[in-house]
């Protein structure tokens, strides 16, 4: 039986390791995302919208409003706040 290799820098592998080194095997998520975007964009699948796929246009639509509704009260909120404690870290 030959040695495992990682599958990014051709090191060695542990015995408890099955395609990439310790340094590695933190990143493997990352890694296959990576990787299954490159293919699933050059397909032409609108993979950004697989979590979607049981939802209508109009909720996917209603949820992104709302989010960026919260997003630019907090944000103003925290502006706010910086502004009333004198700090200069307003943007």
């Amino acid at each position: 039986m030959g040695r495992r290799l990682c599958v990014l820098c051709h090191q060695t592998l542990e015995f408890r390791f099955r395609k990439y080194c310790k340094a590695h095997s933190s990143l493997a998520s990352a890694i296959w995302k990576r990787v299954h975007r490159r293919l699933w964009k050059k397909a032409g699948d609108p993979y950004w919208l697989s979590d979607w796929k049981n939802r209508t246009i109009e909720e996917r639509r209603t949820y992104f409003r709302n989010y960026m509704r919260r997003y630019r009260r907090r944000v103003a909120m925290e502006q706010l706040i910086a502004k009333l404690r004198g700090g200069s870290d307003v943007h």
